[in-house]
């Protein structure tokens, strides 16, 4: 029982470190479309 549970703990830290991972993702791409969009403006 304490072996399943362990994999249940497991499991959900690793796909808690995937969601933070890919939320890592999406905001550099956000700041990197803003660069970009205030550039556009700024030359």
């Amino acid at each position: 029982m304490a072996s399943n549970s362990e994999n249940v703990r497991l499991t959900v830290l690793m796909k808690l470190e995937e969601e933070l991972d890919e939320e890592a993702i999406l905001e550099e791409q956000m700041l990197a479309l803003m660069h970009r969009f205030a550039d556009r403006f700024m030359d």
